[in-house]
């Protein structure tokens, strides 16, 4: 596990991901977590449970990113989709979104990245 966490925080160094606003990508990780649903992050995330939720694959999100930050991205979608099953895009709350992409590790624990997006 330790191995993975070094090569996502090194895959997303100085990498932004831009809307109408320019926002690090955070390695997150989460231990003894329940399946991987909609309610089980609000829930991690102390969120209400009628906070608005919208999930979408991970090819749909980076469509979104340039073609010249592409190399990078992709780099981070092999590197998600390699380690993890079931990889999710979460994007919670309304204009100013906080976007989790995670997936579940081999051992039952939730992996991934947070970002933030701005969508008018």
């Amino acid at each position: 596990m330790r191995a993975f966490q070094v090569l996502l925080k090194t895959a997303c160094a100085g990498l932004l991901f831009r809307s109408e606003t320019d926002a690090e990508l955070e390695p997150i990780l989460w231990e003894n977590c329940g399946e991987l649903t909609v309610a089980e992050l609000l829930k991690r995330l102390g969120r209400a449970a009628d906070t608005p939720v919208e999930t979408m694959e991970l090819a749909g999100f980076f469509r979104a990113v340039s073609r010249a930050h592409r190399p990078a991205f992709d780099a981070l979608a092999k590197l998600l989709n390699g380690h993890l099953a079931g990889v999710k895009v979460f994007k919670i709350g309304e204009v100013e979104l906080e976007v989790y992409i995670v997936g579940t590790t081999k051992d039952g624990h939730w992996a991934g990245v947070k970002t933030q997006v701005v969508e008018t």
